[in-house]
């Protein structure tokens, strides 16, 4: 804001009106300031003084000036009380130039003229015509040489039109399939009809895609295997470098093939570590409290409302790497997740926060006595073979199955399963030897544990690097594990 004058009390206040003749003093003062340049770079560069009438005929304040000259252009910058103002379209020719001041919508335009090294004068053209002024040499401020650096460039962030990534919201064909919603502890169709998902993870969009893997044939090939729920993780360093708006493009393709193909999706914000600490596992986990809630904020506002977007996996895997990423209690963590519940839902009341518990998301038995204070959730295990020793049903049970008689529960993450038993058969396809044999009967125990509690499934993972993969290679050639979880997919396990 730019001052103006008080006829009574002669210095800086804002409430002068603006038909005052003293406007036309103001104005000129402050583009005398942005008017001056040199026609001798040597001479005129550097800063340069006046001092000012003040409105009673007085001595003003003193305005000092900035001067650069290269070739025939003009650039410099005034300092006053009343702000700054910078030269436009500044012009010299010989011991002559001329320059511009944008002011309150008026361009003035102004002739000068070098008297001296240590002098200039000027003139106002088109406002304020026939007001004069000297300029001279700041003593605190030596000419300078020519600065032959190339001058910046101008600023062209419109900053002020910038708008949250995903606001526009994604509505293609957003009621095709139909709508999933939370009734006791079981999701149901709009019939009321139970509906258990059977499903598995891809890898990260922004892998796939930067490893030439990322088309609808690769969700044909998930859907090949039986497919119900496509789990799509995101993780906080792709959504940074891919940045928002181009990952938004990923997903929008991603929830389009899913739509087409019949098969419902989870947004899963894929980081590993302490959330209230801000510490991670990993590089590729590094992420912040505002970036998550952001993320969320986005997921809401650009879904809402699309029926095969039914899930949101709030947080992979919390956990504090056995204190090594700091402490965190249940009551923090629970604080963290409602907010995060409470954002979700002013934009999009239709989609399912899924909530993990600690250990690496293995751990729910804090929701026996504090469960998380939202309606219409569901809470996520990862129940790998590793958690517990065996006998495991009985551990299953005590660390999340409990939860299920209550509230839905999604296994959205486990896999490293044998081959599938021949059919009509239920011993292992082979008879493993060395470490990996006690987990022999892990694949056929689990999902006989997870669907006769009702709980949901998906397994990790559809990717030939990413561990436990579900493929050998990108022929999608299945592994053991793959085809241990089309079987169980296609209701083949028992």
């Amino acid at each position: 804001m730019i001052a103006t004058m008080n006829p009574g009390s002669g210095w800086p206040r804002n409430t002068f009106p603006i038909t005052s003749p003293m406007k036309n003093w103001v104005l000129a003062l402050l583009l005398l300031a942005g008017s001056t340049a040199g026609a001798f770079a040597g001479n005129i560069n550097g800063r340069w003084k006046t001092s000012l009438p003040s409105p009673d005929g007085g001595t003003g304040p003193d305005l000092f000036f900035t001067f650069a000259v290269k070739g025939d252009q003009l650039t410099g910058t005034v300092d006053s009380p009343m702000g700054a103002n910078e030269i436009k379209r500044g012009k010299v020719n010989g011991s002559a130039f001329g320059f511009a001041i944008e002011f309150d919508g008026n361009a003035i335009e102004y002739k000068c003229q070098l008297v001296s090294d240590d002098e200039i004068s000027m003139e106002v053209v088109g406002f304020g015509d026939g007001m004069k002024m000297n300029l001279t040499r700041a003593k605190d401020e030596p000419a300078k040489a020519v600065d032959s650096s190339p001058p910046s460039a101008p600023r062209t962030h419109a900053w002020w039109r910038d708008r949250v990534p995903g606001q526009r919201p994604y509505t293609v064909d957003s009621k095709k399939l139909p709508l999933i919603s939370v009734k006791g502890n079981k999701f149901v169709d709009p019939n009321g009809n139970t509906v258990l998902f059977r499903g598995l993870a891809i890898s990260d969009p922004d892998k796939l895609e930067m490893q030439g893997h990322w088309s609808k044939e690769h969700f044909i090939k998930v859907k090949e295997m039986g497919t119900k729920l496509v789990r799509i993780p995101i993780h906080p360093v792709a959504w940074r470098e891919r940045t928002p708006a181009e990952y938004l493009k990923l997903l929008d393709q991603a929830v389009g093939w899913c739509t087409e193909l019949e098969m419902y999706v989870m947004l899963d914000w894929h980081s590993i570590g302490n959330l209230e600490t801000e510490v991670f596992q990993d590089p590729m986990y590094d992420t912040t409290r505002k970036e998550t809630f952001n993320f969320w904020r986005i997921m809401a506002r650009h879904f809402a409302g699309h029926n095969t977007v039914v899930f949101f996996e709030l947080f992979n895997e919390p956990t504090t790497y056995r204190d090594q990423l700091g402490p965190v209690t249940w009551g923090d963590w629970k604080k963290l997740v409602e907010s995060e519940i409470t954002m979700i839902r002013a934009a999009d009341p239709q989609a399912i926060p899924v909530v993990a518990g600690f250990d690496w998301a293995y751990d729910l038995t804090p929701v026996r006595l504090d469960p998380i204070a939202a309606e219409r959730i569901a809470y996520s295990v990862h129940p790998y073979a590793n958690k517990r020793p065996q006998p495991w049903e009985p551990k299953w049970e005590l660390d999340f199955g409990f939860v299920a008689d209550k509230y839905p529960v999604i296994a959205t993450e486990f896999g490293g399963f044998p081959k599938p038993p021949p059919p009509n058969s239920e011993t292992p396809a082979s008879s493993p030897t060395g470490p990996g044999a006690r987990n022999a009967t892990y694949g056929p125990e689990i999902i006989k544990y997870l669907e006769g509690k009702g709980i949901s499934w998906t397994v990790w993972c559809f990717d030939p690097t990413w561990g436990p993969t579900l493929i050998k290679n990108w022929n999608y050639e299945l592994n053991a594990s793959g085809e241990f979880a089309k079987a169980a997919m296609n209701g083949k396990i028992q």
